[in-house]
């Protein structure tokens, strides 16, 4: 009694703080009160808790940890090596920390001696006295952060920061990390990644080949991992899509405000051939570094018989194929099916396509692509979005009723003027006459207001997804493979990569606009779409 605590809710999956307040002998059960002001009681036996105490709490109640021993065995060494080590508890080169990037757990690192690198172009440029170079343990990546954001690995691990990630990149970043404690010695990737930078800063004339083996070092790696290049098969009628490819974190070159272009991206499209426009070929599409000017894409085309085209941009490499068809036979356009001739390179490589923009926005560090997500290129452009008046509506936009109770009062954005429920938004606190904001009026909020990845309608109750978008709560509550990681505060919304991708098809019945994920409804004899 008087502990402080976390509850596992299973139906939730999420945990809950609170502490223990008493314990009734008749009943045998704890009662257990909540932050958020809920209290239950509880038979702790039979629940999955967490206590948060003191090392000389533990000694007095007698209490054990609940690792395995094999898990503390491992715990203990990494620790007695990291003590061992005491020279490792500053920020100077080699030493090791734990690193944070925004939207990531904090991850082993090394710091990197910027004196060989300090040339190189692919690390964004800040203040070198308020910042360090590191290279991460498991995943062998480069990052510059900033001062605070980095904790001696000693202190980290008596934080207990070693727990607070389950990935399998993160294990084996531990373990690499405790094999640096033991043996002084890099993993081999890491070292050839690193004077892949150290050549690419300090030697002009070898340049291309640092980064070439740099970049097909990262591609093996992305292969035998499955986390940075995204291997898969899509058919979507005369179009292959084989790999989706990575996203190019250190160059804003690989995007724009309309499409994303993934490093890596593979796709195959048969259309009629050059050499004789009467028969259908196929054509190979990727996108690649320009060898010449690294932090610019190459689009390469290339026929089954032969022909390779390099451009800029992919409608650079189809204008070309276009024209030497025509040069072959003048009418080939009125013989090819649906005049294709005039469709964009982007239409040919299937950026265009809503189902691979989709693939394509939910592959790992897609939201640093700023000028594409800021514009709100996270919805299908040229689709025919529906626009509601959410000014007018007197009744909740979350679950649509126009009844107000007691303990659930109507809430109205002050600046937007869309109402809700506060338990339907996860307004917990009474406002008491203080000025009210939609997540998306408040401070901080998207500078171009985002559009819902679930459906074409504008405005309305929304709330953050786990992969960075906007949704409404009403598409997440309605759709079956959505949930809410927090029912209470009805965010963020989760499992949009669950979604059957059959959804993504079918043509909702009432605004007839092809974008967003469709619920079916039984409706006597047949299904509606919604």
């Amino acid at each position: 009694v008087g502990l402080v605590c976390k509850v596992f809710w299973p139906l939730d999956d999420d945990w809950y703080k609170g502490s223990i307040t008493a314990y009734t002998e008749l009943t045998k059960k704890h009662s257990v009160k909540y932050d958020d002001g809920e209290a239950e009681d509880l038979t702790l036996a039979n629940e999955r808790i967490q206590f948060s105490i003191s090392s000389e709490e533990m000694k007095s109640l007698n209490l054990k940890f609940g690792t395995s021993n094999l898990d503390k065995k491992g715990y203990d060494e990494l620790l007695a090596l990291a003590v061992s080590f005491h020279d490792y508890q500053g920020l100077d080169p080699d030493d090791l920390v734990w690193a944070k990037i925004t939207g990531h757990a904090m991850w082993p690192a090394v710091i990197v001696d910027e004196s060989n690198v300090h040339a190189s172009r692919a690390l964004k440029p800040i203040r070198l006295d308020q910042s360090i170079l590191v290279q991460f343990f498991g995943t062998h990546d480069f990052a510059r952060i900033k001062l605070k954001q980095a904790v001696p690995f000693l202190n980290g691990l008596l934080s207990s920061l070693h727990l607070k990630c389950k990935q399998a990149r993160f294990s084996r970043g531990l373990e690499e990390a405790k094999e640096f404690l033991l043996t002084q010695q890099l993993p081999e990737n890491m070292l050839q990644l690193r004077k892949s930078i150290e050549n690419d800063g300090s030697d002009v004339n070898g340049q291309d080949d640092a980064i070439g083996s740099c970049d097909n070092l990262s591609e093996e790696r992305a292969e035998e991992n499955g986390e940075d290049a995204e291997m898969t098969q899509i058919e979507l009628g005369n179009l292959r899509v084989s790999n989706l490819g990575r996203i190019v974190s250190d160059s804003d070159h690989f995007h724009n405000k309309m499409h994303i272009w993934p490093e890596g991206y593979t796709a195959f499209r048969k259309f009629a051939s050059v050499k004789d426009p009467h028969l259908v070929t196929s054509y190979k599409m990727e996108v690649l570094r320009n060898s010449d000017i690294k932090a610019r894409p190459l689009f390469r085309v290339i026929s089954e018989d032969g022909l390779q085209i390099d451009g800029s941009t992919p409608n650079a490499c189809w204008k070309e194929i276009y024209c030497r068809i025509k040069q072959k036979q003048c009418n080939v356009a009125s013989e090819l099916e649906g005049n294709v001739c005039q469709r964009s390179g982007s239409d040919m490589f299937g950026f265009s396509n809503p189902q691979i923009r989709q693939l394509i926005q939910e592959l790992p560090n897609a939201r640093s692509c700023l000028k594409y997500f800021e514009n709100g290129g996270d919805t299908l452009r040229g689709y025919r979005a529906v626009h509601v008046n959410w000014k007018d509506l007197d009744f909740c936009s979350v679950c649509d009723m126009d009844e107000e109770y007691e303990d659930n009062l109507f809430l109205q954005c002050d600046k937007c003027r869309m109402m809700v429920h506060a338990r339907c938004y996860g307004e917990l606190e009474p406002l008491n006459g203080v000025l009210w904001l939609c997540n998306l009026c408040r401070p901080g909020a998207p500078r171009v207001s985002p559009r819902c990845c679930l459906c074409p309608v504008t405005g309305g109750a929304m709330k953050p997804t786990t992969d960075g978008r906007w949704a409404h709560l009403a598409c997440a509550i309605w759709i079956p493979e959505t949930c809410l990681k927090d029912v209470k505060r009805m965010e963020p919304i989760d499992g949009l990569s669950k979604i059957n991708k059959d959804r993504w098809k079918l043509l909702c019945s009432i605004c007839t606009v092809a974008y967003g994920a469709c619920i079916q409804v039984l409706q006597e004899l047949f299904k509606l779409m919604l």
